[in-house]
């Protein structure tokens, strides 16, 4: 009897999903919480595990493929729901069952890097717990075992086998004013950054403020209590301090930690102050950008936020990211500093109420009680929704945000 696998649900603002890949065979016994696809969502990639032991049939959606929120993806066949199919004449088996597949315990990130580089996993010896192989073995056994079979996969869709259909020509016209060139197909993560970034201009009156930052004493603090810090593996960055000095003071200004809800002409619009501060960081990925929270970022010293921020980063780029990591923010930091760019302004991320763009650090000569002198600076610019917020009161944050970055008064450790 065959059972059909629908798109689940993996985030709260998800309404469809792109299959980025088919991770297993077709009619192979898979074994129950293997790994059996890549979706991309609106907020991240997320492998999709099996529901039960059994049988995948058929895949109902090719790799590259969109599809909505709990619409059929695969046809499953339980194993053992079906008996062996018998010969009428002498009641014997008309073919010998299926000798059950032997399953190899190895992390999703390990199994994505022996796909990447063409391993057979099944060779490799695991170092982790019973066996498992993990993302060093993987790692170590580079160029020292040969590539995975292709055929064994056969009956697998991937996504080179769309490519030919998302990527297209535009057809030349004498009468169009568009040159000619390719047709790409929006990912869904290209899709989301452009339908949000859209509403966000087009919903939120924005305005702007930018600051200008001595990071003198914040560049000294980091470095008197980096090599500490490095005997546990914790890496600091400014990025770090950033987003503690902006939860501490967005914890004095309720008004700005908040969310504007509705359409101002329309009744029963209102204004939802956030109990805690919930930092997003913008993370610049192939295709576009996603925003990881760290919550209640107001409860966590300097070494615990670069902790959460590593561990953050890392599970975006070895899509491993839980969907709860993705979602709750209340102010975004973006960060373009090491580009090298010295000022930008970035867009409110709704529903949060404000974003700060950060620049580069660059010395620059100023003027300290009446003496130039060479110091480090940094500019930031605060955008801020003009429906919670006023001019005034936006200044305020601002101003106060510089003193607790200008300041020796951290919360480290």
């Amino acid at each position: 009897m065959s059972k059909s696998v629908r798109l689940p649900k993996l985030s709260l603002s998800m309404e469809e999903g792109t299959i980025v890949n088919w991770t297993v065979p077709l009619q192979q016994p898979i074994a129950k919480d293997e790994v059996i696809a890549e979706i991309e969502t609106d907020k991240a990639v997320i492998e999709l595990q099996m529901p039960y032991d059994g049988v995948i049939e058929s895949f109902l959606v090719e790799a590259g493929a969109t599809v909505a929120v709990g619409e059929p993806i695969a046809l499953l066949k339980e194993e053992g729901n079906e008996k062996d199919a018998v010969s009428a004449e002498n009641g014997k088996p008309l073919a010998e069952p299926q000798q059950r597949r032997t399953f190899l315990a190895i992390s999703p990130s390990a199994r994505r890097r022996a796909r990447e580089l063409e391993i057979d996993y099944s060779l490799v010896k695991g170092s982790g717990p019973n066996g498992r192989i993990l993302h060093r073995d993987i790692e170590n056994a580079k160029g020292r075992l040969p590539c995975a079979v292709q055929e064994q996969r056969k009956g697998c869709f991937t996504p080179s086998s769309t490519a030919a259909s998302s990527v297209a020509c535009i057809a030349s016209s004498a009468a169009s004013a568009v040159p000619q060139g390719r047709k790409l197909t929006l990912s869904s993560m290209r899709r989301t950054i452009a339908r949000r970034m859209l509403d966000s201009v087009q919903t939120v009156p924005q305005f702007a403020i930018t600051r200008r930052v001595d990071v003198s004493n914040m560049m000294k603090i980091k470095s008197t209590i980096q090599n500490s810090l490095l005997r546990k593996k914790i890496k600091l960055s400014l990025t770090d301090f950033m987003i503690r000095a902006v939860a501490e003071t967005l914890v004095k200004y309720p008004a700005l930690n908040a969310s504007f809800i509705g359409h101002p002409g329309e009744e029963g619009c209102h204004i939802v102050e956030h109990e805690h501060v919930n930092v997003g960081l913008a993370v610049s990925l192939d295709g576009g950008l996603m925003v990881p929270v760290i919550h209640e970022t107001e409860r966590l010293s300097v070494s615990e936020i670069a902790m959460a921020r590593v561990g953050r980063i890392d599970s975006i780029r070895n899509r491993t990211s839980m969907p709860s990591h993705m979602q709750g923010g209340t102010v975004t930091i973006s960060n373009l500093g090491a580009y090298g760019v010295e000022q930008f302004q970035a867009i409110v991320n709704p529903p949060e109420g404000c974003i700060l763009a950060v620049g580069a650090v660059k010395d620059v000569v100023v003027s300290i009680a009446g003496k130039m002198e060479i110091r480090p600076m940094m500019n930031m610019t605060g955008s801020f929704d003009h429906r919670l917020i006023d001019g005034a009161p936006a200044a305020e944050f601002m101003n106060d945000l510089v003193r607790q970055l200008e300041s020796d008064d951290w919360y480290l450790i």
